[in-house]
């Protein structure tokens, strides 16, 4: 069983006998002394979709519900919804946006090294790669003199997500970004 500071968005997990996805997460380091960090939750219940917001001191034990990691790839977006192909049997699954809210930002077309999550077969989520590479299409002109110092500026993508990233990356360049954390990780290779 995980900490609870281990759980990170898109897992799976078991509390109070129910199935829930975990759809958001926080972290929190209180400054008192003797206090330790608190994770709060944001939970998708697997068959009703009821939402349900928990919290965990992070050294709570979560039990991962039992279910089934198999690799799949993103294939494109059909109105609003999102169409993923397990890597194994090529069967294709479909989930809307909401169901897959805070995953759907990083997804660009024929995205791999994802994991489709199943319960009882039933494929329930989409786990995201540590890292993915985008390409910017919105970004303030990069500062002439720019130094490697820690000013930023916002970035755009064609899905949404805005991130801070350096002030010398220019419009059109692929980046790294931590799906952790939501963070620039640097330029793509």
């Amino acid at each position: 069983m995980p900490r609870a500071v281990e759980i990170k968005r898109g897992s799976v997990i078991e509390h109070e006998g129910q199935v829930y996805s975990v759809k958001d997460m926080t972290k929190s380091a209180p400054t008192a002394r003797g206090s330790g960090t608190v994770i709060r939750l944001r939970l998708n219940h697997i068959v009703s979709k009821a939402k349900l917001d928990v919290s965990f001191s992070g050294d709570d034990m979560v039990k991962e519900a039992d279910f089934q990691r198999r690799p799949a790839s993103y294939l494109y977006k059909e109105g609003e919804s999102l169409v993923f192909m397990d890597a194994e049997d090529y069967s294709q699954h479909a989930f809307s946006v909401d169901e897959l809210d805070g995953v759907a930002e990083y997804l660009s077309d024929g995205l791999d090294n994802l994991m489709l999550l199943s319960v009882d077969g039933v494929p329930v989520s989409v786990e995201l790669p540590n890292t993915v590479v985008m390409e910017i299409t919105e970004t303030p002109p990069p500062m002439k003199a720019a130094s490697a110092t820690s000013r930023t500026k916002t970035a755009k993508f064609a899905t949404g997500l805005e991130i801070q990233v350096p002030e010398y990356i220019a419009n059109g360049e692929r980046v790294k970004i931590n799906t952790l954390l939501g963070e620039f990780s640097g330029r793509a290779g």
